[in-house]
């Protein structure tokens, strides 16, 4: 065992091992720290009972406890045992199963997370693993469940599922609520999404024909009706449809023609401006007039029936899909769309990222290939820089 004097810099330096050791220290006798492979580190006091039987006690965290306090305490304990005064047993803390950190974990979720409903469903999908006890669920357990959701759902999917309930464990670890846990102690390797491609969804001429026929058949009938405008800024801004159905007329500068999109409605929690075309600035001009003329702070796009804020409009949207005979396209496929119509419009995909409000370049590149004419146009501005030997030439006569 390593002897050396305990100073904060020595233990914070201490780095874990595969297996636990233990740091004598050469001013208390009996003082040790002893280092757990997960890297949390103990105070203990190792002496021998007046019985002649050897024995430690803890004496706490060195996360919480300097070298000097624990030595103070070790102290006190040593004259205790000369004065043969009985220690206090420890508590043992009892281990808590994956259940009961779902429990714990809901509580923090549903204050602190935008997305909660999401998270909790994924983690429950883990059911199976709820009475496992923390300390003995292994990265081996996560990879069966894994296995069994490949039948039914594609990689991506279940990488979500799974990140989602290893981050809930790295919470429960990092806040002391459980103390080990050998499914997280190690990385574990994503499954390959090749399977997991999404299918960029856009309208044809034809189809965006069909459905602003069918829209327009719609406000005539409703009179006062949300939901051409909202398609129209949908088709026209790329913003997802929580962000929309969030959006109030403060947001809206028709003189810069700007939206604010902001940060606790966006999917990446920052603060975003979308540019309006013509068509958009129009839009909403005419929408407003028939609000006749709403607070700077109320909805743009309230609900119909109770004026509050909408979740979605799915049945109205459907039922429009289904009279103009468009199939597979979802909502959020009108995002999809104004990135698939910018790219065919030849756009740089820097600016494409920019609009989107992409996160990172590699979430735009799915558009890419909806430029071929741009990437061929790239390669013939080279052509010229390497020489055809005759033999090639006479290939092609």
């Amino acid at each position: 065992m390593t002897v050396a004097k305990l100073t904060n810099t020595y233990v914070k330096n201490l780095k874990p091992n595969k297996k636990r050791y233990s740091v004598r220290d050469t001013e208390i006798k009996g003082l040790l720290i002893r280092v757990e492979p997960s890297g949390r580190k103990f105070f203990y006091l190792d002496y021998y009972t007046p019985e002649g039987t050897r024995t430690s006690k803890k004496i706490g965290d060195a996360n919480v406890l300097t070298p000097a306090l624990a030595r103070e305490m070790a102290t006190l304990l040593l004259s205790k045992i000369i004065r043969k005064i009985p220690l206090e047993p420890e508590k043992k803390t009892k281990e808590l199963t994956v259940g009961e950190v779902f429990e714990k974990y809901k509580i923090f979720v549903q204050a602190n997370h935008k997305s909660f409903n999401n998270t909790l469903i994924f983690i429950s999908l883990f059911s199976c693993l709820f009475q496992k006890k923390c300390s003995e669920l292994t990265i081996f357990d996560l990879e069966k469940w894994r296995d069994k959701k490949r039948k039914s759902k594609k990689a991506a999917t279940i990488n979500r599922y799974v990140s989602a309930f290893r981050a809930m464990l790295r919470w429960a670890k990092e806040r002391d609520i459980i103390f080990a846990c050998p499914a997280i102690e190690k990385k574990m390797k994503a499954l390959p999404e090749t399977d997991s491609r999404e299918t960029v969804r856009y309208l044809s001429p034809d189809e965006r024909k069909r459905l602003f026929e069918e829209l327009k058949k719609r406000e005539k009938r409703q009179g006062k009706d949300y939901l051409l405008p909202a398609v129209t800024l949908s088709l026209n801004t790329g913003i997802r449809r929580g962000a929309l159905l969030s959006l109030r007329w403060e947001d809206i500068n028709f003189e810069r023609e700007i939206i604010t999109l902001r940060a606790k409605n966006a999917k990446n929690q920052k603060m975003d401006y979308i540019p309006m075309n013509i068509i958009v600035k129009n839009v909403l001009q005419k929408w407003k007039e028939v609000q006749k003329n709403p607070n700077d702070n109320d909805l743009i796009f309230p609900h119909p029936g109770t004026g509050k804020k909408m979740h979605d409009c799915r049945t109205a949207w459907e039922k429009v899909l289904k009279n103009a005979k468009i199939e597979n396209f979802r909502w959020h496929d009108m995002r999809h769309d104004f990135a698939s119509q910018l790219v065919m419009k030849d756009v740089n995909i820097l600016t494409v990222q920019k609009l989107m409000t992409h996160s990172n370049l590699e979430m735009t590149l799915r558009y890419a290939h909806l430029a071929p004419k741009k990437q061929k146009e790239a390669v013939q501005k080279i052509e010229d820089l390497c020489p055809i030997y005759p033999i090639y030439m006479e290939d092609k006569k």
